[in-house]
């Protein structure tokens, strides 16, 4: 999945960073600055990725979540 926003102005450096916990690009007043690493970390956890990229007309974040196939015999009843 891929989701994106019109707003610019994040440089390669914040981007690097933009999934640590308590990182908040405004500075410390700004926000607890948990959003993104908690969501990165749920993502993680079910065996994906999120990244954030910076496109021509603003941010991207894509998640890639593994193909779960069920079949009877390990569906849960």
């Amino acid at each position: 999945m891929t989701v994106g926003d019109r707003a610019g102005g994040l440089s390669p450096a914040v981007i690097r960073r933009i999934f640590e916990p308590f990182f908040n690009p405004q500075g410390p007043d700004a926000g607890g600055g948990l959003g993104l690493a908690v969501s990165h970390g749920i993502v993680r956890k079910a065996g994906g990725t999120l990244s954030a990229r910076v496109a021509e007309d603003g941010l991207v974040f894509e998640i890639r979540l593994p193909l779960i196939v069920r079949t009877k015999s390990t569906a849960v009843a």
